[in-house]
This record gives C-alpha cells, sequence and structure tokens, in this order.
C-alpha cells in the first residue's frame, strides 16, 4: 500500500476546503435550514498499513491540533462459540 501524507493528497484536501466553502455559501443563503447548536463532526480516514499506524496517524494529527486523541473503540469481545460445540454442563 502507497505511504500517503497525514495531511492528504493536494487535489483531495482542495476538493475538501471547496466543498466546506460551498456547505458554508449555501447554509448563508437559506437561514431556514437547520443546523446543530452543538457543531458537527468532519470524519477522516487516513490511509493505514495497520491500526497502530492508524493510531498514530490520529495521534500526530491531535498533535498538530494541540489536543489528545481519545480511543473509543470498543474492547475486543471472545468470540462466541460455535453453535454446534457442546457447552459444559449440556
Amino acid at each position: 500500500m502507497p505511504h500517503h501524507s497525514i495531511l492528504g493528497e493536494p487535489s483531495a484536501r482542495a476538493q475538501v476546503i471547496s466543498g466546506l466553502r460551498q456547505a458554508a455559501d449555501y447554509l448563508d443563503r437559506h437561514p431556514g435550514v437547520p443546523v446543530s447548536e452543538h457543531g458537527w463532526t468532519l470524519l477522516s480516514f487516513p490511509g493505514r498499513d495497520s491500526d497502530d499506524a492508524g493510531r498514530a496517524a490520529v495521534n500526530k494529527v491531535a498533535a498538530m491540533l494541540g489536543v489528545t486523541a481519545r480511543d473509543d473503540t470498543p474492547a475486543a469481545s471472545p468470540t462466541p462459540p460455535d453453535p454446534g460445540t457442546p457447552t459444559p454442563g449440556h
């Protein structure tokens, strides 16, 4: 998998910026369109070769923003038993 800058490819970055400006202009021209008083979330999924590389990318961006990243990934749950496997006591 080719390594890409965490900041994104220049053309993709320009498209995101353009889209944000278009959204802001649209909202400005249409004051009746509701917006959340609590803000919004912009998700970005960095290209990565592993979970550790993905976490490192998130931590790097968090450091650039002066914040601490929080990992909300649920703890791995055990694999459920195969339904055909007898359980103790049955």
